[in-house]
């Protein structure tokens, strides 16, 4: 078993395949990436796939994609979320939020893209931190102030918006007065037992005597 700690994990973004091909969306992102040092992963032919199918998702079905420069923000989003850059310790750094203020200001204020995107959720860095170009819109604008919202994933849609607790009628219980009655405690006890004990004996005095007459008569 071989660990790698640290900047060991981070390396140079790659040079060629879909992320850098400006052939593809017209826009070379690690060109304009405000860090150089990407997470290195072993198979970077497979990550170019896999942000090149996240792009074509969110181009699939969305209207206000009517621009090239729309386009060139939503590739640069799926390529910043593929291959996260490092910070200075080794560890990736999520999205910045002024990926979100460009596709707002080049795709239009399309909810639903922007909430496919999760733009405004704790998932993105503040402003221009994190994972980011250095041509982001409001990148160098923008209140400091955290006013992001948790993360909501796109199955929470389908719950209500309130949860109702049903009400059931209460539901008493009851005990014998021989456990509710304890004020005698173990007195109490022997009391109950002595009473059932007389009762069978006098029970079977009374079965006894009736058969010694049917002797008797017969």
């Amino acid at each position: 078993i071989r660990v790698t700690r640290g900047v060991a994990n981070c390396g140079a973004a790659p040079s060629n395949g879909f992320c850098a091909d400006t052939s593809s969306g017209s826009v070379n992102v690690f060109s304009t990436a405000s860090n150089s040092q990407v997470w290195r992963f072993s198979n970077t032919t497979a990550k170019n796939l896999e942000a090149e199918c996240y792009y074509n998702t969110l181009l699939d079905g969305q209207c206000s994609i009517s621009t090239q420069e729309c386009r060139n923000y939503l590739k640069t989003l799926a390529c910043l979320t593929v291959f996260p850059q490092c910070d200075a310790s080794g560890y990736q750094m999520p999205v910045c939020s002024a990926i979100c203020s460009g596709i707002t200001s080049a795709c239009g204020n399309d909810q639903g893209l922007l909430n496919l995107l999760g733009c405004g959720s704790d998932r993105f860095a503040m402003n221009a931190t994190g994972t980011c170009v250095t041509n982001a819109f409001g990148s160098s604008t923008g209140s400091s102030v955290d006013t992001r919202v948790p993360a909501v994933s796109v199955h929470d849609a389908a719950l209500p918006q309130q949860l109702v607790a049903p009400q059931f009628a209460p539901i008493y219980a009851t005990m014998p007065a021989l456990i509710l009655d304890d004020d005698d405690g173990a007195a109490k006890l022997l009391e109950n037992f002595e009473e059932v004990k007389a009762e069978s004996s006098s029970a079977s005095i009374v079965v006894a005597s009736f058969f010694l007459l049917l002797v008797v008569l017969f």
